[in-house]
C-alpha cells in the first residue's frame, strides 16, 4: 500500500520540530517562516484565515475536525469551544510539540501517530479535514493521490476539507514556472535536478488541475489563492521600503480582489472540497 515519504519524516523527527537553542522557535519556522512581519502580510493572512474559517464552519459551528500532518504547529488559532480536534502526523517529535500547544488551548483533542496515506479512522468519521503545506512533501503522485482518497473517505457526506498547497506553475514567477515545466519534461528532468539547489525535504507539487480532478470524483472543488509570493520572496523582500513596497501592494490587491485568478498567478493556493 502507498505510503508517505520517509525522508520527510526523518527530517521532521531530527530537525524540523526541534526547537532552536533559545527554545523560542521551532526549526521549521526558522527555515520556512517569515523573517519580517508587517501590516500587508498580516492583512493577507487574515484574509486566508477568514476564507478557511468560512469553509470549515459551513460544516457546523462545533466541529469534529481532523488535521492531517499537524506536526508541531497545529491549527489552534482556528479552533473554538465545542470543537473536537484530532491531529495526525508521522513525526513523533512533532506530536510532542503539538500536545503542548493543544493543552494550552484546553479543548477536547487527541493526537495519533499515523501516515496520512493510511488514516486509521472510520469512513465518514469527521465533519472537516484540514491539511496545510503537507501533500507536496510526499515525493510521488501515487502517495499524494492515496492521501486525498483517505481524506475524502473519512469525511461524512456534506463534510468539507481545506488543503493549502503549492502551485508548481505560478504565472507571475517565470523562472519558477520554467524550472517546473523543465522538471516535468522527462528529457530535461535530470538536468534540472542537477542545476537547482536541493531543499531539506522532498518537494513535488502537482498541478492545480490534477488536485481538482482527484477530488472532484468525490464532491465539489473550489480553488482560491493561498499566497502569491514564493517562500524566498516572502522572507527576503521587504514591505516597508519602495520600490518593493509597490510589489507587496500589488500582490495584496490581487490577493483580495481576484482570489480565483491569483491561485494560478502565485505560488500557493487553497483548495476547498465538499463531499457529496
Amino acid at each position: 500500500m502507498t505510503a508517505g515519504t520517509p525522508n520527510t519524516r526523518e527530517f521532521y523527527d531530527r530537525v524540523g520540530w526541534i526547537r532552536a537553542p533559545d527554545g523560542a522557535q521551532l526549526e521549521d519556522l526558522n527555515l520556512f517562516g517569515v523573517k519580517e512581519e508587517g501590516p500587508i502580510r498580516e492583512e493577507m493572512w487574515a484574509h486566508y484565515l477568514h476564507r478557511i474559517q468560512g469553509v470549515l464552519r459551513s460544516a457546523g459551528d462545533s466541529l469534529n475536525l481532523l488535521e492531517c500532518g499537524c506536526g508541531g504547529n497545529p491549527i489552534v488559532r482556528m479552533l473554538r469551544d465545542g470543537d473536537r480536534y484530532t491531529g495526525v502526523d508521522f513525526s513523533t517529535t512533532g506530536l510532542v510539540e503539538a500536545d503542548q500547544s493543544l493543552r494550552a488551548w484546553g479543548g477536547t483533542y487527541r493526537l495519533q501517530e499515523a501516515d496520512i496515506c493510511r488514516l486509521p479512522f472510520s469512513d465518514g468519521e469527521f465533519d472537516a479535514v484540514y491539511c496545510s503545506h503537507v501533500l507536496y512533501h510526499i515525493d510521488n503522485a501515487a502517495g499524494q493521490a492515496a492521501a486525498l482518497e483517505e481524506m475524502a473517505r473519512v469525511l461524512r457526506p456534506g463534510g468539507v476539507a481545506v488543503l493549502h498547497l503549492a502551485n508548481p506553475r505560478p504565472l507571475l514567477f517565470p523562472i519558477r514556472l520554467g524550472m517546473r515545466l523543465a522538471a516535468d519534461t522527462p528529457m530535461l528532468r535530470s538536468l534540472v535536478n542537477r542545476l537547482r539547489k536541493k531543499g531539506p525535504i522532498p518537494y513535488r507539487p502537482m498541478r492545480i488541475g490534477w488536485y481538482k480532478r482527484e477530488l472532484s470524483r468525490h464532491g465539489t472543488v473550489e480553488v482560491v489563492t493561498g499566497g502569491i509570493p514564493s517562500t524566498w520572496f516572502n522572507r527576503n523582500v521587504t514591505e516597508y521600503r519602495y520600490p518593493s513596497k509597490f510589489l507587496w501592494q500589488a500582490i495584496h490587491f490581487l490577493d483580495a480582489r481576484a482570489p480565483r485568478l491569483s491561485a494560478w498567478l502565485g505560488n500557493y493556493f487553497l483548495l476547498f472540497f465538499r463531499k457529496t
